[in-house]
């Protein structure tokens, strides 16, 4: 075993290790570790997860990583999302949002309903036209 420097420590965790991997590398325990990252400004990620993220990221598919985890590929999906994790499309393309798109419909409203008509417009962001 080596002790490593908090600069290598600081590396490791940001490549996705815990800091219990990286004591097992070095000759201090993982509470050690947690001190030194901390102490060099380290902001912890949440507990969990963390692995599918790395990997998506490295360039694994959604099926190739649930494979590699023994959970479906919806579950790897929803725990990517909710991390914030921009999901590719099947190809591997980032997918991109559409922007809203504007309807045009046309009703005729009786003289008498108009102001009705007119506050669920401006409630709802319609234009008249």
């Amino acid at each position: 075993m080596s002790t490593l420097t908090t600069r290598e420590m600081v590396a490791l965790y940001g490549a996705g290790n815990s800091p219990a991997i990286i004591a097992k590398q070095c000759e201090i325990g993982h509470a050690g570790v947690r001190t030194r990252l901390k102490n060099a400004g380290v902001v912890f990620r949440k507990k969990g997860h963390n692995r599918l993220e790395v990997d998506y990221l490295a360039g694994l598919n959604l099926r190739e990583i649930a494979k590699k985890y023994s959970v479906s590929h919806e579950t790897v999906r929803q725990r990517l999302k909710a991390r914030g994790v921009q999901i590719r499309d099947v190809r591997g393309r980032e997918k991109t949002t559409t922007p809203n798109e504007e309807y045009v419909v046309s009703i005729q409203i009786p003289r008498q309903h108009a102001t009705m008509f007119n506050t669920l417009f401006s409630v709802f962001g319609a234009k008249q036209v």
